[in-house]
């Protein structure tokens, strides 16, 4: 193998080692940051999708329809917790077993 060839090789496989981790890298975070994202835009559609069709049976105060409403959503892939409380922070609904941790 001639001098350049050497040199050219190693100036490669140089340039490849710095590269692939920063590209890695930099792939493992925008794929972190968009599956964060899904999850946030997911919870909120939850809690939207809560609060516009369970108002009325939130303002009655029917926790066992309530709660069949929270079971439900568990059927959600990737949703692991559900946690309904009033303004006053009283806790009408969840979906922790047996109690919600404090």
């Amino acid at each position: 193998m001639s001098k350049l060839f050497k040199k050219t090789l190693i100036i490669i496989i140089l340039l490849f080692g710095v590269m692939a981790p920063i590209i890695s890298g930099y792939a493992g975070w925008i794929l972190y940051d968009r599956l964060i994202e899904e999850y946030k835009s997911k919870a909120v559609a939850i809690a939207d999708n809560i609060a516009q069709f369970s108002l009325e049976i939130i303002l009655n105060r029917d926790a066992s329809t309530l709660q069949s409403i929270v079971d439900q959503l568990q059927e959600i892939k990737g949703l692991s917790y559900v946690l309904v409380t009033n303004q006053n922070g009283e806790i009408l609904s969840h979906t922790f077993a047996p109690n919600v941790p404090y």
